[in-house]
């Protein structure tokens, strides 16, 4: 189940992406990336929806404390018109359809991705040998952050259910691993 939903939301976030940048899929590149993509996701919604709240990353190669990407629309839209395209709201929550990221070269804004994909790789990744220790990515530019474990957290909701995903790893083992409702 776990990698189901993790599949299918990095797959989103491709979709997100490629909109963002303002690239357009041609129909064949379309079908070849749900055909062939290792992101392709692997069931289908029957309520038509996949939504990201939010995803946080903690002691992950360049991300020393706590980042958060949140596809929340802010408080202060409400005051504005925003176009209802621009979002699905589920249980009173405005969630974002699209993120641009922007920022200066060197700002993080692919290690947020790269930290999604490794997301997904411990999740679906079952080792062969039950000792096997985990891929372990922390920060590495004090001692302190070399031992911490590495925590991700997604928020989304598929259709009208919100879920809660939680893992935190370290050098030796999965420490924590959380999924509810």
């Amino acid at each position: 189940m776990y990698d189901e939903l993790i599949d299918s939301f990095y797959y989103d976030f491709q979709i997100h992406l490629a909109r963002a940048v303002s690239v357009k899929f041609s129909r064949k590149i379309q079908r070849d990336l749900k055909k062939n993509s290792i992101f392709a996701p692997r069931f289908s919604n029957r309520n038509g929806y996949n939504m990201i709240e939010r995803f946080t990353v903690e002691n992950y190669r360049s991300y020393q404390r706590e980042v958060t990407l949140s596809f929340l629309a802010s408080n202060r839209e409400k005051s504005s018109t925003l176009p209802p395209q621009w979002y699905k709201e589920i249980d009173g929550k405005r969630l974002l359809r699209l993120l641009i990221c922007v920022g200066l070269n060197g700002t993080g804004k692919s290690k947020i991705f790269s930290a999604l994909d490794y997301l997904r790789m411990i999740v679906i990744a079952r080792p062969k040998d039950p000792t096997a220790r985990p891929e372990y990515r922390p920060f590495l530019l004090d001692n302190d952050s070399r031992t911490r474990p590495t925590v991700l957290t997604l928020s989304y909701y598929i259709g009208t259910i919100g879920y809660y995903y939680k893992v935190a790893v370290s050098s030796d083992r999965v420490e924590e691993e959380i999924l509810r409702r």
